[in-house]
């Protein structure tokens, strides 16, 4: 897969992304609900672990070239853990690293950028959010421990909040350390997700 094509596949999840966290924020602030508090929040789990799926997925597409060597069968891939470890074995720098660009002018050869050193998902919270919106995901067992679905609800802004703050401006290194990929979300507009590949400074 050539570079340009990568860049429009992320771009692609990360719009993806942006739609899901729209919808997570308007049931959390109660735009549109369902008449069931459970469904509630079994329905921003849905969404919640689908993001988390996208987010494992986008770094497939940032390193596919390479992941393919190690996965016979990249169609095959969906649970985002796997994706994660898979990715990790490959590439140890493949998770999104957030940062604040200061002065950006679209060239970031001449822009200082920061990192984000907390307040962000980090891959661990990646992995126990992911676990969790999963165990929401099936029926109740009437005799197993009753689900915490009203706390999982509530946690849920929490974790979006996470989400954006990992995403909003962050950059890919992909495996070959030459290249990244550098992404404006715009979270708080309607703006259409900003990205491109540049040599890695």
């Amino acid at each position: 897969m050539k570079l340009n094509e990568k860049v429009a596949k992320y771009s692609e999840c990360m719009e993806e992304i942006k739609r899901r966290v729209e919808v997570v924020e308007a049931l959390l602030s109660k735009s549109f609900t369902t008449p069931y508090a459970v469904t509630n929040a079994e329905f921003a789990c849905i969404q919640v672990r689908k993001i988390l799926e996208l987010l494992a997925l986008s770094s497939v597409v940032a390193n596919k070239n390479e992941l393919e060597r190690v996965q016979a069968s990249l169609e095959r891939l969906w649970n985002a853990k796997d994706i994660s470890k898979t990715l990790y074995s490959i590439n140890p720098n493949y998770y999104p690293q957030p940062i604040f660009l200061e002065g950006f002018n679209g060239d970031p050869n001449n822009t200082r950028t920061r990192p984000v050193k907390a307040g962000y998902l980090t891959r661990d919270d990646f992995l126990n959010i992911y676990s969790r919106c999963g165990g929401l995901l099936h029926a109740q067992n009437p005799f197993a421990k009753k689900k915490e679905f009203l706390e999982t609800y509530n946690a849920a802004g929490s974790w979006v909040i996470k989400i954006k703050k990992l995403l909003n401006q962050h950059i890919v290194n992909l495996v070959d350390e030459t290249t990244m990929i550098m992404v404006l979300m715009n979270f708080d507009y309607k703006d259409k997700v900003s990205i491109g590949a540049y040599k890695a400074q």
